[in-house]
């Protein structure tokens, strides 16, 4: 497993999709709200290895998200 964290001048922001919002605690994200990434999970070797982003929720927590769950979003 190789964990990456993310400095604040390097962080990026993401937008969950409707599907994975569903998915996760009840109001914790929202599809509209951008998200800064906070560090990045890669469990495995190659391409195909899953990839996570730690990202926090509207409840204060943070939560590892799948990065197919996800998409780029805009500043």
């Amino acid at each position: 497993m190789q964990l990456i964290y993310l400095n604040t001048d390097d962080r990026f922001y993401v937008r969950l999709t409707p599907e994975a919002c569903e998915r996760l605690p009840a109001g914790a994200f929202n599809p509209g709200i951008n998200v800064p990434v906070y560090a990045l999970r890669v469990d495995g070797e190659g391409e195909a290895a899953p990839t996570y982003m730690l990202l926090p929720s509207s409840d204060g927590q943070f939560h590892w998200v799948s990065i197919a769950d996800t998409r780029l979003a805009r500043r």
